[in-house]
């Protein structure tokens, strides 16, 4: 019998009553699913830490941004440099097995972002933005790896995100002038593309990978960005770039249905659907008085209601074939 692992594995059983449903607290218990003190404390130890770093980071940005007119040019650099070396060398000190080391070097890495922005302020470079974020990826990529922190990974995407599409706005469109939608549809691949790569070290045993909810925010950005490029080919530019969305969004509900059975993907690449298809039947019949308000918004309504019906006919199918 397969092991059951996750608290979700249990109420699909009382779900589809093979399990009484009075016997759902008792089945969490005796397969160790449910919190114990232990448990508890390292929930807190975490969350407390992860809250505790945030409002630090935040705390150094603000003291910045407050006493900036203040503070001399070698201050202002001395201090973020002290700030990252004494992160780094705690990270070093507990390191990288314990949680602390790997939040600790997360913090140096996010620090790495101000202490080039100071740099840039201070000296005002002139350079282009793009090159701040880029710079920022470069230097932290060697920690990611060294690492293996599935947030300093998801940071590190998100960089590369922002210095891609900067470049692509300050140079690429500056000189070569293309299509605007185009840049969605790259990060959209491309992220999509990560979105896989990401899932697949999950799958094939990558312990730091294996939360899955960071891997769902790279997929909830690419399709996102699809969409945003279906409706501005839609409303705008009406070019043929529109075509790409369809096998785009296919490929990412065929691999979350066939592969990962994430219903999260699933409804993320539904709602896409439901945002480009309203789109499509707008720019084809418009807004021409009070009835097509309320005629729109049956439709959403009863697409809304179609997608909650496939996903979860989808789940009593997955269900049925564990």
């Amino acid at each position: 019998m397969e092991k059951l692992t996750r608290p979700a594995d249990i109420y699909r059983l009382a779900e589809s009553r093979v399990l009484p449903e009075k016997d759902v607290p008792r089945a969490l218990a005796v397969c160790g699913l449910t919190p114990d003190g232990a448990g508890w404390r390292r929930f807190f130890d975490r969350l407390f830490l992860s809250l505790g770093t945030t409002l630090l980071l935040a705390g150094i940005i603000f003291f910045f941004a407050y006493n900036w007119d203040d503070m001399g040019r070698f201050a202002k650099l001395g201090l973020v440099q002290a700030a990252i070396l004494a992160a780094a060398l705690y990270s070093w000190q507990k390191g990288l097995d314990d949680l602390i080391g790997k939040v600790s070097l997360t913090a140096a890495a996010v620090l790495v972002g101000a202490l080039l922005a100071v740099y840039g302020q201070v000296y005002q470079t002139g350079a282009d933005s793009w090159g701040l974020f880029f710079t920022w990826a470069l230097l932290i990529a060697g920690w990611a790896v060294l690492a293996r922190f599935a947030p300093l990974w998801l940071i590190l995407v998100g960089l590369a995100n922002v210095s891609g599409m900067l470049y692509w706005e300050q140079i690429v469109r500056v000189v070569h002038k293309p299509d605007g939608a185009l840049l969605y549809l790259i990060v959209a691949a491309v992220n999509l593309s990560i979105y896989i790569t990401w899932e697949e070290f999950s799958l094939r045993g990558q312990g730091w990978l294996t939360t899955r909810r960071y891997g769902v925010v790279v997929a909830a950005w690419s399709t996102g960005c699809g969409t945003l490029m279906a409706v501005m080919e839609l409303f705008g530019n009406h070019g043929g770039l529109g075509l790409a969305y369809l096998p785009l969004v296919g490929a990412a509900f065929a691999y979350a249905y066939l592969r990962t059975r994430d219903l999260v993907v699933l409804a993320l690449v539904l709602l896409g659907l439901i945002v480009s298809a309203t789109s499509l039947i707008i720019e084809i019949f418009g807004w021409r008085d009070e009835f097509f308000f309320l005629f729109y918004g049956l439709m959403v309504v009863g697409m809304t209601a179609a997608a909650a019906a496939i996903l979860r006919r989808i789940s009593r199918s997955w269900e049925a074939s564990p």
